[in-house]
């Protein structure tokens, strides 16, 4: 759909067997990862893990070459030569996920044994907020609701109704959704159900300010007053 979130797509998705999609943007810039996202959780899952990522993906050895012959190979066989080689990694691998068990079995066979595994150094991070005036964010908020419903938000939702996509999943608790199919179902009008929503969002962005604000390296800019990107850029330089 149009409106939900990622995490919120697949979890619909997952009801129906379907692959997921990511809830985060990431990519580099040079040398340097860059990560965008909105919700404060995903922010602290990726600082709190990005150290045992940088262990898992960089310290470690690498051989292209032998990673090649060993995907042709069968994975219960590479499973099979895993628990031989490094036990402690085959017991943490589940064995249906082939790519993990190829990356240990490559490492493994580089080393020719067991390799100690361990957090990499923690790394430092700018972390960069956007925060306008308070008046100004809450008529976004209700600027966007306003565009949602005239762009389709209720034809998702009746949909997503026809469907027959359990309630009680939590992708039914995106914002508006209840109201939606609230008023779809004819229990309150249109005005009802966006004000209703807006009401939620603003509630939501008050939480994320709060958990965001426990942060005391947030470099935070209102981008209502100037343009904060030459700013960003030299704290990044």
């Amino acid at each position: 759909g149009r409106f939900l979130g990622d995490a919120h797509r697949r979890e619909i998705r997952d009801s129906d067997r379907r692959e997921a999609a990511s809830p985060v943007t990431g990519g580099r810039c040079g040398a340097r990862p860059w990560l965008i996202a909105a919700a404060a959780y995903t922010v602290a899952t990726v600082a709190l893990l990005w150290p045992v990522v940088v262990a898992l993906s960089s310290a470690l050895p690498h051989d292209p070459g032998l990673r090649v012959e060993l995907e042709r190979e069968d994975p219960g066989a590479l499973y099979e030569r895993l628990r031989a080689i490094d036990p402690d990694a085959a017991s943490r691998v589940d064995p249906r996920n082939v790519r993990r068990v190829v990356r240990y079995l490559e490492v493994a066979t580089i080393a020719g044994g067991p390799v100690s595994r361990r957090a990499g150094a923690p790394r430092g991070a700018l972390r960069i907020g956007l925060r306008p005036p308070r008046d100004l964010l809450v008529a976004a908020i209700e600027r966007r609701v306003r565009d949602m419903v005239a762009a389709g938000v209720l034809d998702e939702a009746r949909v997503l109704i026809a469907r027959g996509v359990d309630p009680s999943l939590p992708a039914m608790s995106a914002h508006g959704y209840v109201h939606w199919a609230a008023h779809l179902r004819g229990e309150i009008d249109l005005e009802t159900a966006t004000l209703r929503t807006a009401r939620d969002v603003r509630a939501y962005s008050r939480r994320q300010m709060t958990w965001f604000r426990k942060d005391a390296t947030i470099q935070w800019y209102d981008p209502t007053a100037t343009d904060p990107l030459d700013a960003i850029l030299q704290a990044a330089a």
